[in-house]
């Protein structure tokens, strides 16, 4: 990456506020009409949300990806649209945040902006494309929705039963992580997205999930034992483990010794798992884009202490750019729940069985 593009990225993050502040500042003088859509607050609303396409922004430059950046800028106006924002709104203070930048950016720092900034906004030269939702007419489709309906109604007992019933009568376990349960959490968390859930709603699917899928690991014992371990985690802010925590009981009904350490883990604590635990392959997700940074530096300060060690990446940010986790330092890429025993296979030259 050239020094002017990690200049911008760390100007960017390091003034993401001052910035956002700036722009929106103009948003509401130039567009009065939609500053007074958020009422006295708008000033504050609109510098939050410019805060966050500067950070996306930033990470986009550092990964020398603007499909980062479009895809960010994507999923900012699906919401909108969901919640009947006017995305003419959104549009406008990303131009406003594109002449903030373009003229308060150090010279020497501005080469990458203009042509990351223009390909967020060619986002609404098309028409709004949403993501798909659960395909009722299939049987895995009708079971997730049926999964997700039962919690909603608050009979979480409801929910996991169907899925057991349905082990016992012949669903592979492991179908049932890829092709109802995977598909079952996109879901909800593409309906929290649209505004359709609620954040209690969504803890309510994700916590039966986790006790769902205590129940169904105990009902697979490996044929064979794989003498290697992995440890999963997810860094940083990111909070979203339940992805690592299916891919932990994947490997482990794959013979694997498996460690999940959940979400949330400082770099710090996770290069002491890794060695403390002697692990073979370190397996590591990132959910938003802004989450990409963290997860670069950690596997930067994993590998200063174990350098031996193979890293395997994926998750949501990876999604628009899957090249990205060759720029984050890692060995390999899960592209989804079902790539990621294989691929860690395969980094350690192993049969995947």
């Amino acid at each position: 990456m050239s020094d002017n593009g990690l200049l911008a990225a760390s100007l960017l993050n390091g003034s993401a506020g001052a910035y956002a502040g700036f722009a929106a500042s103009q948003f509401c003088e130039k567009h009065p009409e939609a500053a007074q859509r958020f009422g006295s607050d708008a000033f504050s609303a609109w510098k939050a949300n410019l805060t966050v396409r500067v950070r996306e922004l930033a990470v986009a430059v550092e990964m020398q990806s603007p499909d980062l950046f479009v895809a960010s800028v994507q999923w900012a106006r699906e919401s909108f649209a969901a919640r009947d924002l006017p995305q003419d709104d959104l549009r406008a203070s990303l131009e406003c945040l594109t002449d903030v930048l373009t003229h308060d950016l150090p010279e020497h720092a501005r080469d990458p902006i203009p042509e990351y900034c223009a390909r967020g906004l060619e986002v609404f030269e098309a028409p709004l494309a949403t993501t798909p939702g659960l395909d009722p007419s299939s049987q895995h489709g009708r079971m997730a929705l049926t999964y997700i309906e039962a919690c909603l109604s608050g009979d979480t007992r409801r929910a996991m039963d169907q899925i057991l019933q349905a082990t016992e009568n012949g669903l592979d376990v492991r179908s049932a992580y890829f092709e109802v349960i995977a598909p079952a959490q996109r879901e909800v968390g593409r309906l929290w997205h649209l505004g359709q859930l609620g954040i209690h709603e969504e803890h309510v699917v994700t916590a039966a999930t986790h006790s769902l899928l205590t129940l169904l690991a105990e009902r697979v014992r490996p044929q064979e034992t794989i003498d290697k371990l992995v440890v999963g985690s997810a860094v940083g802010d990111d909070q979203h483990e339940l992805g690592i925590r299916m891919i932990m009981d994947l490997f482990a009904m794959a013979g694997w010794r498996s460690l999940s350490l959940g979400g949330h883990m400082p770099a710090t604590n996770l290069t002491l798992a890794v060695r403390g635990f002697d692990a073979d392959l370190l397996l590591l997700s990132a959910t938003l884009v802004t989450h990409l940074t963290a997860l670069r530096d950690a596997i930067a300060e994993v590998r200063t202490h174990s350098p031996g060690i193979k890293v395997l990446v994926g998750g949501l940010a990876f999604q628009a750019d899957p090249t990205v986790w060759r720029r984050v330092g890692a060995d390999g890429f899960a592209a989804s729940v079902s790539d990621a025993v294989p691929e860690g296979a395969r980094l350690l030259g192993i049969s995947s069985g």
